[in-house]
């Protein structure tokens, strides 16, 4: 028996398989589809995020001020972004996007936060720190403007509860664990693209 004789005839579009030569013959992409990071800051604790979501369904656009700031390698999921006004870059960022924050700056920290929160099309701000932080940042939100339901939703510290360790890989493996946790709330969309 061919191939080609236990094919249907027609096969119906699906993200799963895409057509490819020759006509009657189909490849499988296994994953699913990748929702879209993006990243600020290219210290310790986001570079061992970027490999914490390398496997990952998440398509990760990562951003840093600082030439030099990214690694020589990059996994294949991420698109390094160099910008000298990282907060600038937040308009760019596609509705129902993850943003998180942890750049080498709390100036830089609160202008991209603040930035991501003006927009009520991104369900998931973070931002790297502790309840101090946050108070302080809240602070300041408030006095730009920012709607306290909304100041509300941003997640600092990040990271799924219960796991207190400040080491950058444990802290990378618990906002994995919270953003494939959100994931699983939202619908699912086939979006891959970077910047």
């Amino acid at each position: 028996m061919s191939a080609s004789s236990i094919l249907p005839p027609s096969l119906p579009p699906s993200p799963a398989r895409r057509s490819v030569a020759p006509p009657r013959a189909w490849t499988e992409s296994y994953g699913v589809a990748r929702h879209p990071v993006w990243l600020f800051g290219a210290g310790h604790v986001g570079r061992a995020l970027v490999l914490a979501l390398a496997p990952l369904p998440f398509a990760l656009t990562w951003c840093d001020s600082r030439e030099g700031a990214f690694p020589a390698h990059i996994p294949a999921n991420v698109t390094p972004l160099r910008h000298d006004a990282p907060d600038e870059l937040v308009a760019r960022i596609p509705a129902g996007a993850f943003v998180l924050v942890m750049s080498h700056s709390h100036p830089i920290d609160l202008a991209v936060t603040a930035a991501a929160l003006a927009r009520d099309d991104l369900p998931f701000v973070g931002l790297i720190g502790s309840r101090t932080k946050r108070a302080r940042f809240e602070k300041r939100y408030r006095e730009l403007g920012i709607a306290d339901a909304r100041i509300a939703q941003l997640s600092c510290p990040i990271g799924i509860a219960g796991i207190s360790d400040k080491d950058p890989a444990i802290i990378a493996a618990a906002t994995a664990a919270q953003l494939l946790a959100l994931r699983e709330t939202l619908p699912h969309q086939e979006i891959t693209d970077h910047a």
